[in-house]
């Protein structure tokens, strides 16, 4: 096991450029199957996903005679074999008693099922078990058609709308349907964990009430998907809840937790590396949110568009896979203008929703 101590808040690397100037970045990540203490009895590990992301960050805490993880990884080969490594390696002189969710996500919550028949209780908000057994439930043939009308509401085309939906993976194979019972967590709640004490605060936006961790002595704080450092965890809209208003959820959240932030505190991500500076940070991801607001006003101005028309002028015709999430997250930002009395939709015969300036 590597062994670091933090530095002092003002050292460290401030990073500029992709990072933004504001953040400071004291660690580097751990190799696989290693951890590194980034505090008193808290171990930072990675596991292995696929796609751009690469990697998700995990976080053993030291109970004494037992671990709590923060978050477990996806349920695939690769992510369960460097789980267990972790296991059999760094963690391997105590069992894992707790195991605490962030958010539903497969890539942090699908090895729930496997934590649990070896021991582990879990703790998860009540939106993110729920959704977490509802997603386990899913298979690629009885959502077709609904992934497929969705992608047409976007404003796909008929083929590229069919030949997404089905690209969509086996989400029974990423998270596997977890027991019933759950731990649950709320706002404002106090935990005990890794012998320290922390709050609960919950978020929004990328996830329906997002799991973030506040110790009470004011160093750390376990972020998740909520403020990523480099990159803006996606806000789309998404088939479950095609309407919900993501972008002004996130807003929302972020003002809250920002009322909260230290930048003495280091912040423990989801994803990429620990950093300080979670103010400017959500700052800084709220001005990239308002400026696609501010672009997609000025859109509306020229005439009528759907989200694939919005993003295809951004991108060109060529449409990848990853264009559905990106389609999905300018929906967000048009149903956000929308609530807020700016822009009008209409469903169109061609099942795609078209917005326009509202007069």
């Amino acid at each position: 096991m590597q062994l670091k101590q933090i530095p002092d808040p003002v050292g460290g690397d401030v990073s500029v450029g992709a990072h933004g100037r504001g953040l400071n970045f004291p660690e580097e990540p751990p190799r696989p199957g290693k951890a590194i203490e980034l505090a008193d009895g808290v171990l930072w590990m990675r596991l292995p996903v696929a796609g751009r992301l690469q990697h998700v960050n995990i976080y053993a805490l030291d109970d004494g005679d037992e671990w709590t993880l923060i978050d477990c990884g996806q349920q695939d080969a690769a992510s369960m074999e460097a789980l267990q490594a972790l296991l059999s390696g760094p963690l391997r002189r105590k069992p894992v008693r707790n195991l605490v969710l962030t958010h539903h996500h497969a890539d942090h919550a699908g090895g729930t099922a496997s934590l649990v028949v070896q021991g582990a209780r879990p703790w998860a908000s009540r939106a993110a078990w729920l959704h977490l057994r509802m997603l386990s439930l899913e298979t690629p043939g009885t959502m077709l058609p609904t992934r497929t009308a969705f992608n047409r509401w976007l404003g796909m085309s008929s083929e590229e709308a069919a030949a997404l939906a089905a690209a969509v993976k086996n989400l029974t194979l990423l998270a596997p349907t977890p027991p019933p019972g759950y731990r649950r967590l709320e706002e404002g709640q106090a935990l005990t964990m890794g012998r320290r004490s922390w709050r609960v605060r919950l978020g929004d936006g990328h996830a329906p009430e997002h799991a973030s961790f506040w110790s009470e002595d004011g160093s750390l704080v376990i972020i998740g998907d909520q403020a990523l450092p480099s990159i803006s965890a996606s806000l789309g809209v998404d088939v479950h809840e095609p309407h919900r208003d993501t972008v002004g959820d996130w807003l929302s959240a972020s003002s809250r937790l920002g009322a909260l932030a230290d930048e003495r505190r280091l912040v423990l991500p989801g994803h990429e590396r620990p950093y300080r500076g979670l103010s400017f940070r959500l700052r800084q991801i709220a001005d990239k949110h308002n400026a696609v607001l501010a672009r997609l006003r000025s859109s509306l101005e020229i005439g009528p568009c759907t989200a694939m028309q919005t993003l295809k002028q951004a991108l060109g015709d060529e449409l990848l896979q990853e264009d559905s999430s990106a389609a999905a997250e300018v929906m967000a930002h048009l149903l956000h203008l929308e609530k807020r009395g700016e822009a009008v939709s209409q469903l169109g015969k061609d099942g795609a929703l078209h917005f326009a300036r509202a007069s």
